[in-house]
């Protein structure tokens, strides 16, 4: 017997679909960014957000026939951990605004998800 068990914390399943979730990959300059900003200019999707990390690409890929996407800013010159955190709950707390408003769904894309590892890889190694 477990002495002072912790309470058991759960919820009944709602049976709502989940804010979707697409993972590309691929090896560098195969278009993974180019395929996922091109995805902003369907007729499928709401806003889109670009947190780019390390590559300054946000506005090169603005050529893309119908691309409708926003880059997101780092509240200084570099982006930190409390940057990336706090932008992306932001935008998902946009995602399920727009969701409860009925809109089309909101994408972020993060280029590239290596530099977000390697960023918490330096940071716990700190």
């Amino acid at each position: 017997m477990i002495a002072n068990p912790p309470a058991i914390r759960s919820r009944k399943p709602t049976g709502e679909v989940p804010l979707p979730f697409i993972l590309l990959d691929g090896e560098e300059k195969s278009g993974r960014t180019w395929a996922a900003l091109r995805l902003s200019a369907s007729q499928k999707v709401g806003r889109t957000f670009l947190m780019d990390l390390i590559d300054g690409i946000g506005d090169e890929y603005a050529r893309i026939p119908g691309a409708d996407y926003e880059v997101l800013v780092p509240e200084s010159d570099d982006w930190t951990h409390a940057d990336i955190r706090g932008q992306i709950l932001a935008v998902k707390a946009e995602a399920l605004r727009a969701r409860k408003a009925g809109e089309l769904p909101v994408l972020l894309v993060v280029d590239t998800g290596t530099a977000l590892w390697n960023s918490f890889k330096d940071w716990t190694t700190e």
